[in-house]
């Protein structure tokens, strides 16, 4: 019987582990997002350049989103329809990398900068914030700038590591993580960092993926995505499986960029872009 060596033995792993994700990328459904909604950003709101992140509130009826940067940096509402509802003077009260709703606790959260850890909105009669509470204190994301995901379904919180190519999950109430993986399925970790040069090609992915990034979507077979700014799509994975299901492109004729890191967002059944030029989310189906 033939024995494998090492070499030959490592080799084969790679293979098969390429294979499997090749197959499963030629499974990936393709479609072009259409334009559905804009959310201006106030002119008077002229500090910060980066958008944190778009919310929907079902409860409220309306969409909050902030800049990112200081906590003096602008916060905005607006209606089902775009319009703003919030003083122009409105603030972030804190300097936000994450914005979702919960709605396990039908309220409108965050995580901050470095270790400004996770945070919730107090909101009066009309939705509008008046204050934030603190729900975990310190540095509970992988980097400074990671923006968070939050899945009700696991009462999780999500955060992209994109030379990984996976994502850290961290248990709401307990603070507690496991990374997981896209796209090498039952792969343990061992193994994955031991093939993972020959796997990515020798590519480093954070030079392809806004890093800081990951939304959760809630639609079956296709619960989480990233932006590859590269390839200028959005890629939806399988959470049960980590491998790709779609690739969303851009309609033709919308102008304006995508960026390496924030200013990308999912809320209300649309994929969110902050244009900077114009100051404002645009929303995509």
């Amino acid at each position: 019987m033939m024995k494998l060596t090492h070499l030959s033995t490592l080799i084969f792993t790679v293979a098969l582990l390429t294979f499997h994700t090749d197959t499963n990328a030629q499974k990936a459904k393709s479609r072009t997002l259409k334009k559905v909604l804009e959310l201006k950003i106030p002119a008077e709101q002229t500090s910060g350049s980066n958008g944190v992140g778009v919310a929907w509130h079902p409860l409220q009826k309306k969409y909050y989103t902030a800049l990112g940067g200081n906590k003096n940096f602008g916060m905005s509402v607006f209606d089902a329809n775009g319009k703003l509802l919030s003083s122009p003077e409105l603030k972030a009260m804190s300097d936000l990398r994450g914005l979702w709703y919960n709605e396990l606790t039908k309220t409108i959260q965050g995580n901050a900068f470095l270790d400004g850890g996770w945070l919730e909105y107090v909101l009066d009669s009309k939705g509008i914030p008046t204050g934030i509470q603190i729900i975990r204190k310190g540095k509970n994301q992988p980097d400074n700038y990671s923006v968070g995901a939050f899945n009700p379904k696991e009462n999780a919180i999500y955060f992209f590591i994109a030379k990984e190519y996976g994502y850290r999950k961290y248990d709401y109430t307990t603070g507690n993580y496991e990374f997981i993986d896209f796209g090498l399925g039952a792969a343990d970790k061992e193994e994955e960092d031991h093939v993972w040069d020959f796997y990515s090609d020798g590519i480093d992915i954070s030079e392809e993926y806004n890093y800081s990034t990951m939304v959760y979507t809630g639609i079956p077979g296709a619960e989480v995505g990233v932006l590859n700014f590269e390839k200028i799509i959005v890629e939806l994975y399988d959470i049960e499986t980590g491998y790709k299901t779609w690739e969303l492109k851009f309609p033709e004729g919308l102008n304006f960029n995508i960026y390496k890191f924030m200013n990308f967002s999912y809320a209300n059944g649309m994929f969110w872009f902050f244009d900077k030029e114009k100051r404002s989310w645009v929303g995509l189906k």
